[in-house]
């Protein structure tokens, strides 16, 4: 029997690859290589890896892993977080970030990763990330953090 390190990184693997387009593949995926998985862990797992899923042109829907490096820290790829995002806007201590569809949730995943000072949480439905903004925090100070994760976002406000 294989451990949780072992199948977290096979998942990591197939997901990479562009394999995975719904949870049950993925445990068919898992089935094939020897790992026999409810998919209350699948969805364990995933969750504690930062895949999340997304918006794509030749299935629907896939799985992705939000991060370039392989460490899941530091850098972010660029194709998955500023190339999607259509505006920010900014409303009291709270921020609208309008995405293509199928990318909130990659969005709101690299910017909760990030832990930024100035936001509190995300909330992430399709094409829609609600931030909620710590009361201390201006709004450019909010754009420069979140510009280090989000090349180009300080662009994209909306007046």
């Amino acid at each position: 029997m294989y451990d949780k390190n072992s199948r977290q990184a096979t998942i990591k693997e197939l997901v990479k690859a562009g394999m995975v387009h719904s949870q049950e593949e993925l445990q068919e995926l898992l089935n094939e290589r020897g790992f026999a998985a409810t998919q209350a862990t699948l969805s364990r797992d995933m969750k504690a890896l930062g895949i999340v899923k997304m918006h794509d042109n030749e299935f629907g829907y896939s799985y992705r892993m939000p991060y370039a490096s392989e460490s899941g820290k530091g850098s972010v790829s660029k194709t998955l977080s500023s190339e999607g995002i259509t505006s920010i806007e900014f409303s009291a201590s709270l921020a609208v970030i309008k995405t293509r569809p199928g990318y909130a949730n990659v969005i709101g995943a690299i910017i909760d990763a990030s832990h930024p000072d100035s936001v509190m949480g995300t909330i992430a439905g399709d094409d829609t990330v609600l931030l909620v903004i710590r009361e201390t925090f201006t709004r450019t100070e909010v754009l420069d953090s979140l510009s280090i994760v989000l090349p180009g976002i300080e662009h994209m406000v909306k007046q």
